[in-house]
Formats: structure tokens, C-alpha cells, sequence
């Protein structure tokens, strides 16, 4: 599964999670706290597989 995460309609971020796998990698220093009041964040997601149950929680 990918998730590419925008902001402000350009891509920002990308999160994968292989197929044998249940977590994103992880990418360090990136603060959300960063993001400036009324941008816009969206998340694109890729799902290859049949059938899954997501949950994608930005902290």
C-alpha cells in the first residue's frame, strides 16, 4: 500500500507499507507542527491488495 500525502496540492510526502508488513516506514524530521494554519492535506491512497481494513492517523 502507498499513501502519498499532499499539501496545498503538491505532494509532500509518501508512506508504504509492504504487502508481509502492517506498519509504514517512517520519516524522520518530518513535524507536522510545521504546517501552516488553513493548508490543505490530502491523502492519495494505492491499495493493492483485496481486501484490508485501514487507518491512516497523522499525530
Amino acid at each position: 500500500m502507498k499513501a502519498v500525502v499532499n499539501k496545498d496540492g503538491g505532494l509532500w510526502f509518501e508512506l508504504r507499507i509492504p504487502a508481509d508488513g502492517s506498519q509504514s516506514n517512517i520519516i524522520n524530521g518530518l513535524a507536522l507542527s510545521n504546517v501552516p494554519q488553513g493548508a490543505q492535506i490530502s491523502v492519495d491512497l494505492d491499495n493493492q491488495a483485496e481486501m484490508v481494513d485501514l487507518d491512516v492517523v497523522l499525530q
